[in-house]
């Protein structure tokens, strides 16, 4: 979607090109004052009626350049708005992984810390009773949590 702005400078744009290529005819009126109109003199004037042949003005060409000057800033503008968001997205995502990982790394350290402690340890089978936890078990837990801390504390 064009901006107001954009819209304008184009706008601006059309009307000074289409003055630049309007017929202009220069005539000396009866008290010897030069006259520039956009219509023919009248028929009383001294003199020849001469039509002025107008060229595009570098203003003009100056107003097109500048207007596709701005056109590409702003296209860069919405570029780097665009890239910012996704690296700010990106940032985002990026803590909370971060976050996540360090729950995960403190509840492995602490779970670890559990199994190592040589305490007799429970859990609940399918069934929803309790059973002491073997030397197998610990040993698959220990290594479990060592892995989980390999891979979330960094």
């Amino acid at each position: 979607m064009k901006s107001p702005v954009q819209l304008l400078i184009a706008f601006a744009i059309m009307l000074a090109t289409a003055t630049v290529f309007a017929q202009v005819y220069r005539w000396v009126d009866k008290d010897g004052k030069v006259n520039y109109t956009d219509t023919p003199p009248p028929k009383d004037t001294k003199g020849d009626a001469k039509k002025v042949e107008l060229k595009p003005s570098s203003a003009t060409s100056d107003g097109v350049d500048r207007f596709k000057a701005t056109q590409k800033n702003l296209s860069e503008i919405d570029k780097r708005r665009t890239e910012a968001a996704k690296a700010a997205e990106k940032a985002s995502e990026a803590r909370s992984i971060n976050e996540q990982n360090a729950e995960a790394c403190k509840d492995a350290r602490r779970n670890l810390a559990e199994y190592d402690s040589g305490r007799p340890l429970t859990t609940t089978d399918d069934a929803g009773e309790r059973k002491v936890m073997s030397d197998e078990d610990r040993a698959a837990s220990v290594r479990r949590m060592q892995a989980i801390i390999a891979q979330t504390c960094r």
